[in-house]
């Protein structure tokens, strides 16, 4: 007589299955409460930052935007209370250079976030130079 295969009949897989079934969706659920905490976390900080008394968190990027807010304001950028503009690009220059040495000491020590700003803060205030330097000879 041929001895017949030994068939193995496992039981345990409905159980594995629903114990895997479970930790997707508590790992669901903790994505989906995570995203909300966040969502309730930035529309606090909208609401904090809305304050005129309220200063923006000491960040990187603050400095970033501090330094190009400096060289943008003595490129044009903004008017005072009366609408008026001033241009100084010995002034601009300097906060622009200042950026630049930002980027220089920094190299290699920034997240992916934090160096594509500088990259954006330091492409924007050196092109914006170059506009009204080229205005001003003309």
């Amino acid at each position: 007589m041929a001895d017949s295969p030994l068939i193995q009949i496992d039981d345990d897989w409905k159980r594995q299955a629903q114990e895997e079934k479970r930790k997707l969706a508590e790992q669901a659920k903790a994505r989906e409460q995570a995203l909300l905490d966040a969502k309730s976390q930035a529309q606090e900080s909208a609401r904090e930052s809305a304050s005129p008394t309220k200063m923006p968190p000491a960040s990187f990027d603050t400095v970033i935007q501090t330094l190009l807010g400096q060289a943008l304001q003595y490129l044009g950028d903004y008017g005072d209370d009366d609408g008026r503009s001033m241009v100084s690009l010995e002034a601009a220059r300097h906060y622009i250079d200042t950026l630049g040495v930002l980027e220089g000491k920094t190299k290699g020590n920034l997240s992916t976030e934090e160096q594509a700003s500088l990259n954006i803060a330091l492409y924007e205030g050196r092109s914006r130079f170059a506009s009204v330097g080229m205005r001003m000879v003309f």
